[in-house]
């Protein structure tokens, strides 16, 4: 996940690229950009899309409810 230019050249070697709410350079070249920024939630939002994708966020949820 980036937020700043200095991520750029790391995120064209990744298959998935997101980015919390950040700078607009980040955001053109993500597939996904978070509702939430960087230290109110933006990695958890990211990590419960794709496990969401993967069919196993309401498994691990379930041992908490």
């Amino acid at each position: 996940m980036g937020d700043d230019v200095v991520d750029l050249c790391v995120m064209r070697h990744v298959g998935w690229r997101s980015a919390c709410l950040s700078r607009r350079s980040c955001e053109e070249h993500s597939h996904y950009v978070t509702k939430r920024s960087g230290g109110h939630g933006a990695v958890r939002e990211a990590c419960e899309l794709i496990m969401s994708a993967h069919g196993t966020l309401n498994a691990q949820l379930a041992t908490y409810l």
